[in-house]
């Protein structure tokens, strides 16, 4: 029978009977001390004495008792052990290092014994497969006796491995079996390992097994090789089916990272010049990508923010569109777009966590730059990493990401530089270089304004430090200033050649003395502002007449340095009139009159007194 809990109810019942049982006792404890201390009568008859009144106004009050509260018995400290003396520990080491032995000793067998002329290659693997039999034989004749838990855990993970590295031998070393026809067996190996270690509930056995071959299949497939990729990525496949049932962190970890080294190194090696299997990298690439992903959709429907989880997508991600960088620019931008694709749709499901939307937001910011890149052939890959930028620095500010914002200027940065070199500054400065450009340098500063509107309107309300934001801010002001600039002189050149590029730059200086009443007015409308806004605005006009006068007067002539004059001389005009009332009427004055000095706030007490 299963004992049942208590009754709640039942049990503040016995407790309320207890408590008024002590009451009770206390009393007669109280009635049984006056008794004791009355006087006894005597013998003898005496005089009777008047006996005086009782003593008008309440009986005294009587407290009770307070009964020492027992002490628990100071129990004795528990005398620490030894770690090597704890159940398990000693065990647990000499049979994971017997394992370990035990499966390099197969390996040499299957594999090095070539080396000193042994007996042949069909005895030799006949004889590794038999000592891993033997292993999962041993394994499972044990794993039911008391105390045979532990080993049976160690040899199994040492049958597997042996026999998953026998198919990698005979498949990538002797060339005995097809490539497919042991990718097949292998697989089918680890899934065996996997569906044991499901059933024996141990996490312990499947990291061994994945141990095992990571660390030996490079000994047995000759190094880096495609035939090591594709055991890696094997293990890694076989082992995503646990996620269902099991949180196996470590598990997750282990499989992971052998798979993402092997791949970041061989994409490395092919990158530096070296001949590699371009095409094989980037297919076992996508299968630990979509490993990842099938392992993400089972995991963090029960937990958000399983870091492991997060890594295996990221760092997946990472090889496959490093893989995908190494082929030719149309398959690089399907497999980017592909990426962006599905991370992005990660992102956009339900409500996450912040940290699991940063973590899907990462990939898909660098895959889009990576499909914009591959798909805008030369130059023109600058702007489109410009959009990319402000994409991303707008879902920064949906999200709330700090760190994604910080990916939205790092791309912002890449772009404006690419932009420069591309399109030489000077032709922007000359109008006589200018009229060499075409439309797609004025699509590039375009777009170059757009991203610095875009990354200072987000850092105003991302970033959080006033000291940072006004550094970022003004730094992508100034970008945007001679993109600005850059946007007229090169459309008035398409336009009109070079009086059309003359004709842009006195635009560009009417356009920062216009941005800089702006900015002005709306310090006056938002008082909350009244510091940074006016502040920005004196910065820009200060910009604008420094133009005016160190540039434009020597640079322009005729009709468009008089209409630049006359432009930004009755802007500055207005927005200083403007100011002047504004100000005059918060202190009280009228509309002609000057600031209100201290006359005048002193009539205007007196007139509110009387």
């Amino acid at each position: 029978m299963t004992p049942h809990a208590p009754d709640p109810r039942a049990v503040q019942a016995l407790a309320g009977e207890v408590a008024l049982l002590h009451q009770r006792l206390g009393r007669v404890a109280h009635d049984l001390a006056r008794l004791a201390q009355t006087p006894q009568p005597v013998p003898h008859a005496l005089p009777a004495r008047p006996v005086p009144p009782p003593p008008a106004g309440p009986p005294p009050q009587y407290r009770q008792p307070t009964l020492p509260r027992p002490t628990a018995p100071s129990t004795p400290p528990v005398p620490t052990v030894p770690w090597w003396q704890r159940d398990g520990v000693v065990s647990r080491l000499l049979a994971i290092a017997g394992a370990a032995v035990t499966l390099v000793g197969v390996v040499m067998l299957v594999v090095l014994a070539a080396r000193a002329g042994w007996f042949g290659p069909p005895l030799r693997v006949a004889s590794g497969v038999a000592v891993s039999v033997g292993l999962l034989g041993a394994a499972f004749r044990v794993v039911d006796r008391p105390g045979g838990r532990i080993g049976a855990v160690a040899s199994a993970a040492a049958g597997f491995a042996g026999l998953y590295l026998s198919v990698a031998a005979v498949t990538a070393l002797y060339g005995w079996v097809a490539a497919p026809v042991g990718i097949v067996l292998g697989l089918g190996i680890a899934a065996l390992g996997v569906a044991v270690a499901l059933r024996w509930s141990s996490e312990l056995l499947a990291v061994l097994v994945v141990l095992g071959v990571a660390l030996l299949a490079p000994v047995v497939t000759g190094g880096l090789s495609a035939a090591l990729l594709v055991a890696l990525v094997v293990v890694h496949l076989a082992t995503v089916p646990v996620d269902a049932t099991r949180s196996w962190t470590m598990l997750r970890a282990v499989r992971t990272a052998p798979v993402v080294l092997a791949l970041a190194a061989a994409a490395a090696t092919v990158a530096v010049g070296a001949d590699g299997p371009r095409v094989p990298i980037l297919f076992v690439a996508l299968a630990a990508f979509g490993g990842a992903v099938a392992s993400a959709r089972l995991v963090l429907q029960r937990v958000p923010t399983d870091v492991t989880t997060l890594a295996a997508v990221v760092s997946t991600a990472g090889t496959l569109l490093a893989a995908a960088s190494l082929l030719d620019r149309p398959v690089t931008t399907v497999v980017a777009t592909g990426v962006a694709l599905t991370t992005g749709w990660f992102l956009l499901q339900g409500e996450r966590p912040a940290s699991t939307r940063i973590a899907f937001a990462l990939p898909t910011a660098l895959a889009a730059t990576v499909a914009v890149v591959a798909a805008t052939p030369g130059d023109l890959a600058f702007p489109a990493l410009l959009a990319v930028a402000c994409v991303t620095m707008i879902a920064a500010h949906r999200l709330g990401s700090l760190p994604l914002y910080g990916v939205g200027v790092a791309l912002s940065v890449a772009g404006v530089a690419g932009y420069a070199d591309a399109w030489s500054l000077d032709a922007t400065l000359s109008p006589a270089l200018a009229v060499t450009l075409d439309g797609w340098a004025l699509v590039g500063a375009v777009a170059a304004v757009a991203t610095a509107v875009t990354g200072s309107v987000v850092g105003l309300r991302v970033l959080r430090d006033d000291a940072v934001r006004v550094i970022v801010a003004g730094c992508f002001a100034v970008v945007g200033l001679a993109a600005a600039v850059t946007t007229a002189v090169v459309g008035g050149a398409l336009l009109a050649g070079r009086a059309g590029a003359v004709a842009g730059h006195g635009v560009g200086t009417v356009v920062w003395t216009g941005l800089a009443v702006a900015l002005l007015a709306r310090g006056l409308a938002r008082p909350a502002r009244a510091r940074t806004l006016p502040a920005a605005g004196l910065a820009v006009a200060g910009a604008a007449l420094a133009k005016l006068f160190l540039f434009d007067l020597s640079a322009t002539g005729g009709v468009t340095r008089a209409v630049a004059f006359l432009l930004a001389g009755g802007l500055l005009l207005a927005a200083g009139t403007r100011y002047a009332r504004v100000f005059a009427e918060r202190l009280g004055a009228g509309p002609t009159d000057g600031p209100a000095g201290p006359t005048a706030d002193a009539d205007a007490r007196a007139a509110r007194s009387h």
